[in-house]
């Protein structure tokens, strides 16, 4: 393996290159809609979701108000409905008495699926108790609800806008370059196409100077599991030392968590 000027001599190589957010041709939406991927995507979340909280308490407008505490979340995969559940609780418990001009449980919460129902590679009966146990939290769940624009005042779905301070996407995932600068084949999604590797089965990347690769990563399309754990940074971190139980949601009603994991999902 070259690195700079040196080369690097290996017995396996794994390949581990991640994924990226997919805006699905709609790039511009990121500066508005940020994703959950890593440790600093969970504290740019927790730094924008107390912001609008702040701004709130300042607000001298009603209307601006509202808006500073409309929160949407666009997919209504398990990182999409573990983060409404999340918000949720943060404004019902986790600040409730921190402010004296806002009740921060009113902040109203806005999950948005372009399916039919949350938690699609679930079975209909999950996804069913998940929409039920976040309509208790008091998300508002939309089903069959495309979005059409997101931009500094909010998201245009269906048709119709939806005045909001805050949008987090949670919609879609793309592979990592990696097929590129391998040279390998690859899906529509990215991804390097699944081929076994070892002596006899990597002459196309022998060929390519790479020798002999083992390639240990699922990119992008990992599916719920991986959703799940891409929320997870977010249960670590807060303001607060309160503990927010709906962090678990999707998780348990996925049956990915065990009892152990439950103990993580409290904000320091």
């Amino acid at each position: 393996m070259i690195i700079g000027r040196a080369r690097v001599p290996y017995d396996y190589l794994v390949i581990a290159a991640g994924a990226r957010h997919s805006y699905f041709g709609h790039d511009e939406w990121a500066p508005f809609a940020p994703g959950l991927k890593q440790i600093e995507d969970a504290t740019n979340i927790r730094s924008r979701l107390l912001f609008a909280f702040e701004q709130a308490e300042n607000a001298q407008s009603p209307m601006v108000q509202r808006e500073m505490l409309t929160f949407v979340i666009v997919g209504g995969g398990p990182t999409g409905v573990e983060l409404a559940g999340a918000i949720a609780e943060l404004g019902r418990h986790g600040l409730a008495r921190e402010f004296r001009a806002i009740d921060p449980s009113m902040a109203r919460v806005i999950l948005m699926q372009s399916g039919p129902r949350i938690l699609p590679t679930f079975p209909e009966g999950l996804s069913r108790r998940a929409a039920a146990a976040l309509t208790a939290l008091g998300v508002e769940v939309l089903t069959d609800s495309a979005v059409e624009r997101i931009d500094d005042e909010g998201v245009i779905v269906s048709g119709r806008r939806v005045a909001a301070h805050s949008v987090f996407w949670a919609a879609g995932v793309m592979a990592s370059p990696a097929a590129n600068w391998l040279k390998a084949e690859a899906d529509r999604s990215g991804r390097v196409k699944r081929r076994l590797v070892g002596p006899r089965s990597d002459r196309h990347l022998r060929d390519r100077r790479y020798g002999s690769v083992q390639r240990l990563e699922r990119q992008a399309g990992a599916g719920a599991r991986a959703g799940s754990q891409a929320a997870g940074p977010l249960r670590r971190l807060s303001h607060q030392g309160f503990s927010l139980d709906a962090l678990s949601l999707a998780p348990r009603v996925a049956r990915a968590s065990t009892r152990e994991d439950a103990v993580e999902r409290q904000f320091l």
